[in-house]
Order: structure tokens, then C-alpha cells, then sequence
């Protein structure tokens, strides 16, 4: 979904359980408004490659799981 709008991704996941990953602040702006569904996972390891993310998502796939489950958790940042 890399083209498309911030809604149309936020109305997507919402629609479909998913968590938004992000690198920048607009969707965790857009959850402080209207709270969750989705859940928003925001990532901040500057400029990186996908390599990097994705090895970061491995290293904290315990944390990952354990937050998308939890009902009350709406917002994980990492690292």
C-alpha cells in the first residue's frame, strides 16, 4: 500500500486487524484522534535499509506479538 492515501491505509487495517508500521508521526497523530483499531507500531531507526527493519522486527518479535493482542495497547514505538 505504499501509494496509497493515510486514510485509505488506516480504513484498510482497521477494517482487517491489521497493525500500521510506520517511520513518521501522521499515524500516531491520527490514533491519538481517534483511538484504535488499528494499532500503530511506529519504527524510528533514521535512514535504513529493509534489512535493518526487518532485523529489528526479529529482535523484538516477542514484544510485537504480546502487542498485537493486547486490547489495551494502541502504540509501540521502536527501538
Amino acid at each position: 500500500m505504499e501509494q496509497a492515501s493515510d486514510i485509505a491505509t488506516w480504513e484498510y487495517a482497521a477494517a482487517n486487524d491489521f497493525v500500521i508500521a510506520t517511520r513518521d508521526r501522521d499515524f500516531l497523530e491520527r490514533s491519538v484522534l481517534l483511538g484504535h483499531p488499528p494499532k500503530i507500531l511506529q519504527i524510528r531507526l533514521g535512514n535504513c535499509g529493509v534489512q535493518a527493519v526487518a532485523d529489528l522486527l526479529l529482535k523484538h518479535r516477542v514484544v510485537l506479538g504480546e502487542f498485537g493482542v493486547d486490547p489495551d495497547k494502541a502504540y509501540l514505538l521502536l527501538p
